[in-house]
């Protein structure tokens, strides 16, 4: 395609890289997320499964997607473009529990396709831009510093679009669905503990995944 601009990443996963290479976005595929997929659509529309559930990119539309998500592309437009940061799965945990907050994750499990609020439009897209500029102007390793820097500054961005849509902050934690579920694993512990000692039961029992699990127990 004339004029895409494309970035491949190394095997690391400490790697966090821009691209425009909708390569990956294939019909009736699984979406392959090796960490964390910050995205925005430029043109068109993509129509995507997100855990069973049907989502929407239309343009001007922003996803977050995340490894343990399953994500499938059931269709795009021909015109279909986006613009994405893509981050390995050591760093994405790294900036996971360093620079988001538990009522962004219940946030953004429910609803991983968003519109920004007005506000916070024109900073996620300044934010695309300088990213991009980045990418294509810093040397390694001081890209991947940036990179990640800017990974934890569009976090700390969309946790305050996550206190928006659920009217709640950060002081009223006992109010949110995180809170509630860590009451729940809490009490799973106290009957299973004996028998069970994997993420992956508990996570279960709570209908959720076991990284949500890991980040909800951390914060």
């Amino acid at each position: 395609m004339a004029g895409k601009r494309t970035e491949k990443s190394n095997s690391t996963t400490s790697t966090v890289y821009f691209t425009t290479d909708t390569d990956r976005w294939r019909s009736r595929r699984h979406l392959v997320v090796e960490g964390c997929m910050l995205v925005q659509c430029t043109e068109g529309e993509a129509e995507l499964s997100i855990n069973s559930h049907s989502h929407l990119l239309r343009k001007g539309m922003f996803a977050v997607l995340i490894f343990d998500m399953v994500t499938v592309v059931n269709r795009k437009s021909d015109d279909f473009a986006m613009r994405a940061v893509i981050a390995g799965f050591d760093l994405s945990q790294d900036v996971f529990f360093t620079s988001t907050s538990a009522g962004m994750w219940d946030t953004l499990y429910a609803q991983p396709v968003f519109e920004a609020v007005p506000e916070l439009a024109e900073l996620y897209d300044r934010w695309f831009e300088y990213v991009e500029q980045i990418q294509q102007s810093a040397p390694n390793p001081m890209r991947n510093t940036l990179l990640r820097k800017e990974m934890e500054s569009f976090f700390a961005f969309t946790s305050l679009l996550c206190q928006k849509i659920a009217k709640s902050t950060e002081e009223d934690s006992e109010n949110n669905r995180a809170w509630s579920l860590a009451i729940d694993f809490v009490g799973l512990l106290n009957r299973h503990y004996t028998h069970h000692h994997d993420v992956a039961f508990y996570a279960n029992r709570l209908g959720i995944t076991p990284n949500y699990l890991n980040i909800i127990s951390r914060r």
